[in-house]
């Protein structure tokens, strides 16, 4: 389980079921996998992972203020918390949040909901496999 330090649980996989990676393939955050080394079968560990480990650090340069009419000029009707998929100029495709609104101007942030958070982790491992290619390097 994963929650912020005001107790708001951000994940979990009581109903989904374990997760499952290979340490060094950077499928997880880098404090989980931290974690998770030295950890025996059985084990229960459970620590504070800061934002440099989990999601990153909060980058404001991320975040953009927009004309409410130009979300609307492309039949978006703008509201908080609605997520976008925004083409860039170089033509990659940015996800960004609507964080705030007024009748004017709009709030696009592309962080991570998590970034600039710390998070409490509760990790029980319950086995180690054998990873298929075990024997090449980490990609």
């Amino acid at each position: 389980m994963a929650w912020l330090e005001d107790g708001t649980l951000v994940d979990s996989s009581v109903h989904s079921g374990p997760v499952t990676f290979v340490p060094g393939r950077r499928s997880v955050m880098p404090g989980l996998e931290n974690l998770v080394i030295g950890m025996t079968p059985g084990e229960s560990r459970t620590q504070r992972i800061p934002p440099d480990l989990a999601f990153g650090p909060y980058r404001p340069e991320l975040s953009w203020r927009v004309q409410r009419n130009w979300l609307q000029a492309k039949d978006v009707i703008p509201w908080f918390g609605l997520g976008l998929g925004i083409r860039m100029k170089n033509r990659s495709l940015a996800r960004m949040i609507i964080t705030e609104l007024d009748d004017e101007l709009v709030t696009l942030d592309a962080n991570h909901r998590l970034a600039g958070k710390s998070i409490l982790v509760q990790l029980d491992l319950l086995e180690i496999l054998n990873a298929p290619n075990s024997d090449r390097a980490p990609s």
